[in-house]
């Protein structure tokens, strides 16, 4: 038996539905290509040609986001160009903008919101544009509102922070100006003036104290900037001093050092030896005498009144314990082979005018032209009040070494004592070999009494 199949034919009007399917579909999928394409496309260029962003997708809030911070930019740009001729401008309303670019970006911004009412940057650019003008409580609110939409709108965290400082809301001023710190810690060159200026001031500086006491993680750029925004020298000491009281974590060495460098910049002396002092721990003060940590027994801590040495070319210092007696230790080098640009070792003293004397043991094994020796000298002068022997060649056993000197009552608040190569010329920085030092005392020396004989 034989089968055949035919296909019925279609007719007309099934020919045509078909077609109009087809052209549908396919006017669909050119539609979701096209609309896939640009909108991927007007996002990436959103970002580096944000002019042809909106080309291709108007109202891109990306891109006329982009397109108003590039005309901010422009307008900065020729404000700088300008400043030469006396071109001024508020601290927050775009420099150099005219009034139509400011009415163009102000609809552009306004556009933004409409279609997103919560958009901090539109709100920010809004409160920028209304800087200057007479109601300053439009500018305020919408900074504000800026801020409680994202934190990250450093613009309006500085405008709330400056504001609420001249309000004398020193509480919201230093809210703001911990979170611009902590979002944006590279700014910190604009809002340490406005912290200076509160550490100085009573009601203002018992909030920032607070504040310090709990750590934020910009207390260590506090204090190395405060020395430098404030009138009065005493008031960083104020600070730390009131962290180590009060805080969760006492001031380190990091953030004592800038303040301690400031006073002696400036010539500070007995301000500076008393600051260090007040952070010395306890069971170190027993070695704040005319010279500290003599014995070397005291890991260093790098400060000016403390021992300070180096890791030079051609040269090795440190505390090491002593040969003779592990459980002791002492200053140890090991120069070469070659040439050793030694910088020293030296610590700073603070020795009232009169005459001492420098003590002290040493064992060498070292080859050089001249050697070591140490020198006292007035801080900031070259000139020196006293000066030890060359200590050079093989000294196998410790040996004593003695150096008198007498501190002058001018023009000599601080001292420097410093163990340095003698070398006069690079040919005699060629040194190889080790040295040891130990048990180094400085005291006052005792002029004998002498009678005359009566006749």
């Amino acid at each position: 038996m034989n089968f055949q199949w035919t296909i019925p034919a279609m007719d007309t009007k099934s020919r045509r539905s078909k077609r109009l399917r087809l052209l549908i579909l396919g006017g669909l999928a050119v539609f979701l290509i096209w609309e896939v394409t640009t909108r991927g496309l007007a996002s990436y260029l959103a970002e580096s040609n944000p002019e042809a962003s909106l080309r291709l997708r108007a109202g891109n809030p990306r891109a006329v986001l982009n397109l108003i911070q590039t005309k901010l930019d422009e307008a900065q740009q020729q404000a700088r160009k300008q400043s030469s001729q006396g071109a001024q401008s508020s601290s927050f309303y775009p420099a150099g903008l005219d009034v139509r670019g400011a009415a163009q970006i102000r609809r552009w911004a306004e556009a933004v919101l409409r279609n997103d009412p919560l958009n901090s940057e539109a709100l920010r650019v809004l409160g920028q544009l209304s800087d200057g003008a007479t109601d300053k409580n439009e500018t305020r609110r919408l900074m504000q509102a800026a801020v409680r939409r994202s934190l990250h709108e450093s613009i309006a965290v500085y405008y709330m922070m400056q504001d609420s400082y001249f309000r004398r809301d020193y509480e919201a001023a230093l809210r703001y100006a911990d979170l611009l710190l902590r979002t944006r810690l590279q700014v910190a060159d604009q809002v340490m003036p406005m912290l200076g200026a509160l550490a100085e001031n009573r009601e203002g500086s018992s909030k920032l104290k607070q504040l310090l006491a709990t750590n934020p993680p910009w207390r260590g750029q506090f204090f190395g900037s405060l020395p430098s925004v404030i009138t009065d020298a005493r008031t960083p000491l104020d600070f730390l001093l009131s962290v180590r009281e009060n805080g969760s974590t006492p001031p380190t060495a990091g953030e004592l050092s800038p303040y301690i460098n400031f006073l002696l910049d400036h010539g500070l002396f007995d301000l500076a030896y008393y600051a260090w002092l007040q952070f010395l721990p306890n069971e170190q003060l027993n070695q704040a005498g005319h010279l500290f940590n003599g014995s070397f027994e005291l890991e260093p801590s790098g400060a000016p009144f403390d021992w300070q040495f180096y890791q030079d070319t051609g040269a090795t210092t440190k505390i090491a314990s002593r040969p003779d007696d592990v459980a002791k230790h002492a200053l140890f080098m090991q120069f070469g082979p070659g040439r050793a640009e030694f910088q020293g070792v030296r610590q700073l003293l603070m020795l009232s005018p009169g005459s001492y004397i420098l003590k002290g043991q040493y064992k060498l094994d070292l080859i050089s032209p001249r050697g070591l020796q140490w020198r006292i000298t007035c801080a900031r002068a070259t000139e020196p009040l006293g000066v030890s022997s060359l200590h050079n060649g093989r000294v196998p056993d410790w040996s004593n070494f003695d150096v008198e000197f007498t501190v002058p009552s001018q023009k000599c608040p601080a001292q420097t004592l410093e163990l340095v190569s003698a070398a006069r010329s690079a040919s005699e920085q060629f040194m190889t070999g080790t040295a040891w030092y130990d048990d180094l005392l400085i005291s006052s020396a005792v002029q004998p009494q002498t009678f005359e004989r009566s006749q």
